[in-house]
């Protein structure tokens, strides 16, 4: 589901409140890049995904790290629960 589909169908959006990134090892131009995303944890109001990136090639782990979101109304900008069609969805994923 994209961003448009969330705020038109549920009023809410999910901005990012907390990131955390460390860098491993560097990654050059044209190097592809296996980026992996997991649904670490959905808590009322958030949502934690883990996220790694490592090097097409060799494996070689370059990045890992998590994002907190949180999903807001749009009207009020006030926190509200993750729609529990949403989260199904992501825990399923």
């Amino acid at each position: 589901m994209d961003f448009q589909k969330l705020n038109e169908t549920y009023g809410i959006a999910i901005p990012r409140i907390e990131a955390n990134c460390k860098y491993k090892a560097p990654a050059r131009f044209n190097d592809l890049l296996r980026v992996s995303v997991v649904v670490k944890e959905i808590a009322g109001k958030t949502v934690l995904y883990e996220f790694s990136v490592r090097n097409k090639n060799s494996g070689t782990l370059l990045a890992e790290g998590w994002i907190r979101v949180a999903t807001v109304d749009l009207k009020t900008w006030k926190a509200v629960d993750v729609p529990p069609d949403i989260a199904k969805v992501l825990k399923a994923a």
